[in-house]
């Protein structure tokens, strides 16, 4: 009985928690969409007269990309109790992950042209810095996508369905042994680290 009753709390404490985390994700989602709808005449004003260049271009990555994100972030990973294929939770996973890095790899490229600026370099150390600030962002998109197309299909778990979650997200042990994401994971994650805190 014991038992049963620390499994039943360890599932009450999860819950809990991805409630809590939902409840965060969304008041945040509600924020940006805010930013953007208040934002709106000034980028209509200013950004869409500009011809279409690589500003502009990273500019509406950035901004609209997001969206696409937030969508199939709440479609696939919140309590909707809608019932989804296993094939398209995994098309959703593979839509996920590429408006996921539309949205970041441009603001890694922002963010060296940024510090390339800042520092008045010359077009090599500009290449350079922006190389360094897209490049692990880079492996990681390229990972995480191929590792999204890799792994199989993954029927909805009994627990998953009962609390209304519509797709079943593979373990990590699972990804690791089936996928491209078993590749020199220690290395990468040491590369991420590095290239933060350096």
């Amino acid at each position: 009985m014991s038992l049963y009753n620390a499994d039943f709390t360890a599932i009450i404490e999860e819950v809990r928690d991805w409630r809590m985390q939902e409840n965060i994700d969304i008041s945040l989602y509600t924020f940006y969409v805010y930013y953007v709808l208040t934002t709106t005449r000034e980028e209509v004003s200013v950004i869409f007269p500009l011809k279409w260049k690589l500003g502009k271009v990273l500019f509406f990555l950035m901004r609209y990309s997001s969206f696409v994100y937030m969508a199939i972030h709440l479609l696939k990973d919140f309590r909707t109790y809608i019932v989804i294929s296993p094939q398209s939770c995994k098309v959703m996973a593979l839509v996920y992950d590429v408006s996921y890095w539309l949205a970041v790899l441009p603001c890694d490229i922002t963010l060296g042209l940024s510090l390339g600026a800042l520092l008045q370099v010359r077009e090599l150390y500009l290449a350079a810095i922006v190389l360094l600030c897209v490049a692990s962002s880079f492996v990681g998109a390229i990972f995480d996508t191929i590792s999204d197309a890799q792994y199989p299909a993954v029927t909805i778990g009994e627990l998953d369905l009962a609390l209304g979650y519509p797709c079943t997200l593979a373990s990590r042990e699972e990804l690791l042994k089936v996928t491209i994401e078993g590749i020199a994971p220690d290395i990468r994650r040491y590369a991420d680290f590095a290239g933060t805190v350096g």
